[in-house]
């Protein structure tokens, strides 16, 4: 391989596959715990549950701290480490059990990462034209998560929708119940 071949996600597998540190055994209780984690944009530990998860384990939640990473942003929440998180994903890597584990959460974040982790593991498509700055974003960031486990949007469209998305905030912002006539033209922007 050339060294002019050698692409950013390509030098990541490399590296990933020749000084990747040695994955300990992972409890059951604990592996629980880190697949609800993957599918979730942030959580409250004490709140995370696994769907099958009994008593004893539930009240254990601790066991999944040295996976996670606090959020700076959100005061008490929590994020996977991105590294368990990709393991944790290319282990299940089956959209039915991920989606079984989304339908079991008893309530999920609502935020552009988790709007996206959402769409990404049902397949659904995505209109990037008319995503804010803030989907797209999150959209950037699971589909790194999810890049090559799970069928994800192509990263250049995401950046390139990015520009769009920032000349047409103030114009959506504009355009609500408020604007009244030329309909023609409020069909035309969606």
């Amino acid at each position: 391989m050339s060294p002019a071949a050698i692409s950013s996600p390509t030098m990541e597998a490399l590296l990933a596959e020749n000084f990747a540190p040695s994955e300990e055994a992972v409890s059951p209780e604990r592996l629980a715990y880190r697949k609800i984690a993957a599918l979730l944009s942030s959580f409250y530990p004490p709140r995370l549950r696994p769907a099958t998860a009994s008593e004893e384990i539930a009240a254990d939640w601790t066991v999944i701290l040295p996976d996670c990473d606090p959020l700076d942003a959100a005061p008490g929440r929590w994020r996977l480490k991105d590294g368990v998180r990709r393991r944790t994903l290319q282990q299940m890597s089956n959209p039915a059990e991920m989606q079984k584990l989304l339908d079991a959460l008893p309530t999920k974040p609502d935020d552009p990462v988790q709007r996206a982790i959402d769409a990404i593991v049902k397949s659904e498509t995505l209109d990037f034209g008319s995503l804010p700055r803030e989907d797209l974003a999150g959209l950037a960031l699971a589909s790194e998560w999810f890049r090559d486990i799970l069928p994800t949007p192509d990263p250049f469209q995401i950046r390139n929708a990015l520009p769009l998305s920032d000349v047409l905030s103030p114009m959506r912002k504009l355009d609500g119940a408020h604007f009244v006539g030329r309909s023609a033209e409020l069909t035309r922007n969606h």
